[in-house]
């Protein structure tokens, strides 16, 4: 199978690339919607897997796209974002997304500006004194 990653966060770009192909299939790479578009223009792609927040040309008008362009196979297309909640949601199935898959924050994750709660939570067989 094809894949196609659209992604401008470099690490995120990479993990998907690894695991996708560690699973045995062909990955093409775009760092933004614009790449991605001219690479699916260029090839026959089983999958896309795009984030939706990308300069340029963003995940749901790269969806939109693929969705308008008269292909005989079909493309299976997946939203990776940050973007949480039922609206969001909405937007990308209407879009045409097949999928849609929230990014989620870890232990690594900055903390907002202002914000004094640790995003990493302690152990709950910690003692107490190293909570």
């Amino acid at each position: 199978m094809k894949v196609l990653i659209a992604e401008d966060d470099a690490v995120s770009r990479l993990m998907l690339r690894r695991a996708i192909e560690h699973l045995g299939h062909e990955v093409l790479v775009a760092t933004d919607g614009t790449d991605a578009w001219e690479l699916y223009r260029q090839h026959v792609v089983d999958v896309i897997v795009s984030d939706w927040l990308m300069p340029g040309m963003d995940g749901l008008d790269l969806c939109r796209r693929v969705r308008a362009a008269q292909r005989e196979t079909y493309t299976y297309f997946m939203l990776l974002t940050s973007l949480e909640g039922k609206q969001h949601f909405m937007q990308g199935m209407q879009a045409g997304a097949d999928d849609y898959l929230t990014k989620r924050c870890t232990a690594s994750s900055p903390r907002r500006p202002g914000s004094s709660k640790s995003p990493i939570t302690p152990s709950p067989r910690a003692p107490a004194a190293t909570r």
